[in-house]
């Protein structure tokens, strides 16, 4: 943050997630400076519906605070959860009435689809964007990261 900070011009600054997975132990440590929070989705016994976290813990963007401090986070990140990480050009997506694609209908998508592969689910999250804004002008890069663990 400190770097940043001594580098950026007025009222700039940058949004960060950073996460590191320990397979021994099953935990993710995780902070998020100003990010839109990842979805955590967590696997359940069969016939139940998946649980979603967001992993929104840590401090505040990166580059305007010089003192600013971030909060290290720990999870499990058990066989069969999900961790989807995405830009805000995938909830702020919008349908050629300027209305957002927005969590509520991602998180919805996760829960029910969270057994298939992590590449399934990001060609379905991203189908469903596509045929949500139906060809209408973006104004945002869209990035999407789906990670399952086995």
């Amino acid at each position: 943050n400190r770097q940043i900070v001594a580098s950026m011009m007025d009222a700039s600054y940058v949004t960060m997630f950073y996460a590191e997975f320990d397979e021994r132990s099953s935990m993710l440590f995780y902070t998020n400076a100003g990010h839109n929070p990842p979805l955590l989705v967590r696997k359940q016994g069969k016939g139940m519906r998946a649980q979603v976290e967001r992993l929104d813990r840590g401090g505040t963007v990166l580059g305007l605070f010089r003192e600013a401090e971030y909060e290290e986070v720990e999870t499990r990140f058990d066989s069969g959860d999900l961790l989807v990480a995405f830009s805000d050009g995938l909830v702020e997506a919008n349908d050629p009435q300027g209305k957002e694609f927005g969590e509520e209908r991602l998180i919805p998508l996760l829960e029910h689809f969270s057994d298939l592969s992590a590449t399934e689910i990001e060609h379905l999250v991203l189908q469903a964007v596509r045929e949500w804004t139906a060809g209408a002008e973006q104004e945002d890069d869209l990035t999407l990261v789906v990670v399952k663990r086995s």
